[in-house]
This record gives structure tokens, sequence and C-alpha cells, in this order.
């Protein structure tokens, strides 16, 4: 999820001040659509086609919008304040890079508590629901014979998740992994 960098003074800025509510939104909704869709402020012509045309000559007019010669629109000075697509593409590969490495850094068992961490969050936000799900009981097959095919089955999920679990708790290793995914997959009745 990324976010869109809103001046607190823009409210106030001559520009913006006579607006309509209506101008007001596509300028936030144009703003959050460049930010989601990287293209260094441009508007393609599937968003404008949303805007009345009124709000649209509005904007253009009072230079929030700039219409170039090549009848592309773009937002007025939107490299000033927010992140240009190669910075974006950028943060992305980082943030990818050190996700990877933290993964590798991790081997043999991880407890409760080295998985929790207690900084300040980096911005402020709602408070919502823990997505957490409760832990998994550990393995018992009960008897269960899982099938070979079944068993390299549930190593093919296991290295589409790149060999990470991705259980919650994370299993203690790879083994332990392996053996609850080929559980699941005899709890849906494919185990002889």
């Amino acid at each position: 999820m990324s976010w869109i960098r809103i001046d607190d003074q823009m409210v106030d800025h001559p520009k913006i001040v006579p607006l309509s509510d209506a101008a007001f939104r596509w300028v936030h909704r144009a703003l959050s659509y460049a930010n989601r869709f990287p293209a260094d402020g441009v508007l393609p012509p599937a968003f404008l086609d949303q805007v009345p045309q009124a709000v649209r000559r509005d904007l253009v007019t009072r230079k929030v919008w700039e219409r170039g010669h090549d009848g592309i629109t773009r937002i007025h000075d939107y490299l000033e304040y927010q992140p240009s697509k190669a910075e974006v593409e950028r943060q992305r590969e980082d943030a990818k890079l050190r996700q990877r490495k933290r993964r590798e850094k991790v081997t043999g068992e991880v407890t409760r508590e080295s998985r929790v961490t207690h900084s300040a969050p980096s911005r402020p936000g709602p408070s919502r629901p823990s997505k957490r799900r409760t832990p998994l009981p550990p393995v018992d097959t009960g008897g269960l014979r899982i099938r070979r095919e079944h068993r390299e089955n549930a190593k093919a999920i296991l290295r589409s998740r790149q060999g990470y679990c991705q259980h919650q708790p994370p299993c203690a290793n790879q083994a332990i992994c392996l053996e609850l995914i080929a559980h699941e997959l005899a709890q849906k009745g494919i185990a002889s």
C-alpha cells in the first residue's frame, strides 16, 4: 500500500479555495490514481473519461491540471510532492530485497517473541482487528499414510512459496511445514 503526500496548506492555496466540492474530490482522486498507477502525474484518458466535463475544464483553467500541447493531461507539480515512477519502482525493489534477506536470515526454530516487533508505527492509522489466525496444533496424521504423489504435491506447494512457510505461526523447520502441507492435503481427501 502506498500513500499520497498532501501539503497541509493545500486547502488554503489560491488555486484550490475556489474549487467546488466535486472538483476538490477529483483533485484527490487524481492524486490517488496517479500514485497507485505511477506515471509521473500523467492522467490517462480512461481516468479522464470519468471526470465530468465541467470539473475537468475548471481544473485545467485553474491550472491544477495541465493539458500539454501533446494532448496529455498531467497533475501540476506532481513530482514536486510525490515520488516519481522510478523512485516507486526502486522502493518496491528495495522492499523485495529487504524481505528476501530477512527470510534468508531466519533459520531453525522461530519463537513467538522473535517475530513480535515493538517499533513505533510509521504512520497513524485506524485500529483494525488482528488478522492473525489461531495457532495450528502440532501435526498428527493419526497413522494416516500420505501417498508419495501427494507428498510431492506438498513439496511443489512449498517450492511455490520459495521454500518459506506461510503458516501462522511459522513452522519451526521445512520438514514440519512439508508435513503440515501434506496433512492439509490429506484432510481434503487426497490421502490414502
